[in-house]
C-alpha cells in the first residue's frame, strides 16, 4: 500500500474514530500520540463512546472529543453524526471497521475519509486497514497514560495502606469463561501472604462485586483492598501506576497494565494473546483446554481458566518482577 505524499499537511482539523471498546480504544494511543507529534499543528479531535471519554479526555496529543453517549444508542447516534457535520472536519481518520463506523465516515460530511470495511468501502474515499502505515507513521512506541492529579492523589493514598509490594487484580472480564475463578484467586492470595504481598481487585459490575466478597471473605489474614466498582477509569490508571505487577485475563484494563508499564501476567484460555492485542505483555499463562483461542463465549466449560494453577500464577509473578 502507498502512502498519500504530502496527506497531512499541518492545520487541517482532523477526526479520529475509535469509539470503543476499552482495550481497542487504548490500543490507538500510540498512533495519536505520534500522529500529533509528527503534525503539531493539526487540531485533533477524537470521536468516542461514554465511558472511554474519560480516559481520552486526560490525553494532551488530544485537542478535542466527539462524544456518543450510548444510554440511548441509535438516537444519540445520530446526534453524534451531527454535531460531526456541525465542525466541517478536514479529514477522517476511522479505526472503526464496523458497521457504524462506516455509517458515520458516509454521513460525516468529511471530504477525505480513511479507513475500511468488510463489504462497505464505498464509505472510504481512501481504504487502508492499518491507517498508521498509510500515513507513513512508524514511531507509534506505547506513550505514557496521563491522567488528573486528583487521580493521582486518590491513588497514593490508597497505596499508602498496604506495606509490601500491591499486586493490581483484574478479577473480571466481560465474558464469565474469561474470568479466573474465586477459588484461584484465593488460593493464589495465601500464597502470596507468605510473600508480603497485598491484593487490590478491580472490576466492575454485579457478578465481579461477589466475586470480590468471595475473595474477600476467604482471604485470611492477606491484605486485601476491594475498588470493584468504586473508582473511575482514570482513577484505575492512576492506581495501576502505583502497583507493582497486575493480573488479569483479556479484558480492557489489561491493555491499560501494558500501555502503562506495568509488569504483567495475563491468563488466557478462548482467547489467546496474539488475538487481541496482549502479545507484549511480560507473561501469558494458557489454559490446558484442548480448544484454546475458540473465542466460544457460551463453552459449556465456563470455569475454562480454572486449568491455570494458583501456583503457577505465583511463579510467573515472582519472574516478571525480577526481570529488569
Amino acid at each position: 500500500m502507498k502512502v498519500t505524499k504530502g496527506f497531512i499537511t499541518g492545520g487541517e482539523r482532523i477526526l479520529l474514530n475509535r469509539y470503543s471498546a476499552m482495550g481497542d480504544v487504548l490500543e490507538v494511543f500510540p498512533f495519536a500520540k505520534a500522529l500529533k507529534e509528527a503534525y503539531p499543528e493539526i487540531h485533533l479531535t477524537w470521536f468516542v463512546a461514554t465511558p472511554w471519554d474519560e480516559f481520552v479526555r486526560c490525553q494532551p496529543y488530544v485537542d478535542d472529543v466527539i462524544v456518543w453517549n450510548q444510554k440511548s444508542r441509535n438516537v444519540n447516534f445520530i446526534k453524534s453524526i451531527l454535531e460531526v457535520r456541525k465542525r466541517k472536519f478536514d479529514k477522517l481518520l476511522c479505526f472503526q471497521g464496523t458497521d457504524r463506523g462506516a455509517l458515520l465516515s458516509l454521513l460525516s460530511g468529511i471530504p477525505v475519509r480513511v479507513g475500511t470495511h468488510r463489504w462497505a468501502k464505498f464509505a472510504y474515499t481512501h481504504n487502508a486497514r492499518d491507517v498508521a502505515k498509510f500515513l507513513g507513521l512508524k514511531n507509534c512506541k506505547r506513550p505514557w497514560v496521563y491522567v488528573t492529579k486528583e487521580a493521582e492523589f486518590k491513588a497514593r493514598e490508597i497505596r499508602s495502606k498496604v506495606d509490601g509490594p500491591l499486586l493490581f487484580s483484574i478479577i473480571g472480564a466481560s465474558k464469565t469463561v474469561k474470568r479466573w475463578p474465586a477459588k484461584r484467586w484465593i488460593e493464589l492470595s495465601h500464597r502470596l501472604k507468605l510473600l508480603g504481598w497485598g491484593l487490590v481487585l478491580i472490576g466492575h459490575g454485579k457478578e465481579e462485586e461477589t466475586i470480590a466478597s468471595e475473595i474477600v471473605g476467604n482471604a485470611k489474614g492477606v491484605q486485601v483492598i476491594n475498588l470493584v466498582g468504586q473508582l473511575s477509569l482514570v482513577e484505575t490508571a492512576a492506581l495501576a501506576r502505583e502497583c507493582d505487577a497486575a493480573l488479569g485475563g483479556d479484558t480492557g484494563f489489561m491493555h491499560l497494565v501494558k500501555l502503562i508499564g506495568l509488569p504483567a501476567v495475563g491468563l488466557f484460555g478462548p482467547t489467546l494473546p496474539e488475538q487481541v492485542g496482549l502479545a507484549e505483555i511480560e507473561s501469558a499463562l494458557v489454559s490446558s483446554c484442548e480448544k484454546v483461542g475458540c473465542g466460544n463465549w457460551e463453552c459449556p466449560n465456563q470455569e475454562c481458566l480454572g486449568s491455570i494453577k494458583s501456583n503457577e500464577v505465583a511463579d510467573a509473578l515472582e519472574k516478571v518482577l525480577r526481570k529488569p
